[in-house]
This record gives C-alpha cells, structure tokens and sequence, in this order.
C-alpha cells in the first residue's frame, strides 16, 4: 500500500496547479533557491573568517613596544607623548 503525502505536499501540489506554473518550472526554481542557499552558506562562512582575520590585524596594530616585546626601533617615527611630572602654571 503507498504511504500517503503528507498534507504540506498536498497542498502545496494544489496551490500549483491552481496557479498554473508547471512542474518543471517549479522544479527550476526550487533548484536555484538551494543554489541560492548554498551560496549563502559559502558566504557566511567566509564571513566569519574574515571577521577573525580583521581581529588578529586589529590586535597586531595596537601593539606597541610598550605593551609587547617589540624592540622601540619597530614603534616607527610616532613617539609617545612624555609622561611629565610638572603640572600646568596657569599663565
């Protein structure tokens, strides 16, 4: 004895030929969507590696030879604003 369809393919089958697209051209469609979503998938993939590839760049640009074991030499021709102990005069 056959299993029935269940009732979403049932409708579904319906709604179908009610609009009158063909099978085949719903079969077409249904296709490009899982292509779609694959594509998607692939994406979002990607996405997230590159979201950690910028936080590892981002982590390498703040390092300074203050914060990390580079030698001062690599801090480039930026140097950091002396730490005086004078305060302000007022004038």
């Amino acid at each position: 004895m056959p299993r029935p369809y269940p009732p979403e393919f049932r409708q579904r089958a319906l709604d179908l030929v009610r609009s009158g697209r063909s099978v085949p051209e719903v079969a077409k469609r249904d296709e490009r969507i899982a292509a779609r979503q694959a594509e998607i998938g692939l994406l979002r993939e990607q996405l997230a590696a590159l979201k950690s590839q910028v936080e590892d760049l981002a982590a390498q640009v703040k390092m300074t030879s203050r914060n990390s074991s580079k030698p001062p030499s690599s801090d480039g021709l930026a140097k950091p604003a002396p730490k005086s102990l004078r305060g302000k005069s007022g004038r």
